[in-house]
């Protein structure tokens, strides 16, 4: 039987999202507890590999990878904010990002494009396509939800190169 976030978080006694944010190394898990779950992850015998959730069709791959930002205006593109911000996933059909900080203060929503570049396991194998922005989300982090246009796909085969390098950077000590 495969080990799961379930089986991790139950005999850790903690919360289910927590492994699941620990285990991709969100920022908002504290250190202690992503070396916890880690630890308890690896003698459990979880499949570090296969934990992404990302071998079906639509899934996202696990990215993690610091890049710069801009908002542009859909019909100009026309540059509306600048920012840095951490690339969390991929999929063939789009991607998020946490924004850590940008200029200007307001996040253009309506119908503007997000052009991610600045990615280094990225950017030496292609360049990540425009994404319309379909969600923002302000929470502790803002994050963003961009789709890319139907006409325009990253390669599963490629998505599996990227989170491949991101998920070696991860640290697990």
């Amino acid at each position: 039987m495969a080990v799961t976030h379930d089986i991790i978080a139950k005999k850790l006694q903690i919360n289910r999202t927590t492994v699941t944010k620990a285990l991709k190394g969100d920022d908002s898990i504290k250190k202690d507890t992503r070396k916890k779950v880690l630890e308890t992850a690896a003698l459990l015998g979880y499949d570090f590999k296969q934990s992404q959730q990302n071998r079906r069709e639509g899934k996202r791959y696990f990215v993690r990878e610091k890049v710069t930002f801009s908002f542009l205006d859909p019909v100009s593109k026309e540059v509306l904010v600048n920012g840095e911000g951490v690339l969390t996933s991929l999929s063939t059909t789009g991607l998020l990002l946490k924004l850590e900080r940008s200029e200007g203060y307001l996040i253009p929503m309506h119908q503007s494009l997000v052009k991610i570049t600045g990615a280094e396991s990225i950017e030496e194998y292609s360049e990540i396509p425009l994404a319309r922005v379909v969600r923002v989300n302000y929470q502790s982090k803002t994050e963003c939800a961009g789709k890319f246009d139907e006409d325009v796909a990253i390669s599963k085969e490629l998505l599996e190169i990227i989170e491949s390098q991101s998920f070696e950077k991860v640290d697990r000590a």
